[in-house]
């Protein structure tokens, strides 16, 4: 499906920008402009997504001494 979206070609190579590299050019400019006028808003994000994997990490982490009374 990729293939079918081809943009164009660079001139002179065999490199075809498709739509999804396009799209992932507009995405990372976004964020670079929006990092520049809010930093805190990627600490913050950043901070959060931390914070979330730490909570999901404890809730899969067996406490050793059910571990020992298993074995």
């Amino acid at each position: 499906m990729n293939q079918l979206l081809v943009l164009g070609q660079v001139p002179g190579t065999n490199f075809q920008v498709t739509f999804s590299d396009y799209m992932t050019i507009v995405c990372i400019v976004a964020l670079i402009l929006i990092w520049r006028r809010n930093p805190r808003l990627f600490r913050y994000v950043v901070a959060r997504t931390e914070f979330l994997i730490a909570i999901f990490l404890l809730r899969f982490k067996q406490p050793a001494k059910l571990i020992e009374r298993i074995s």
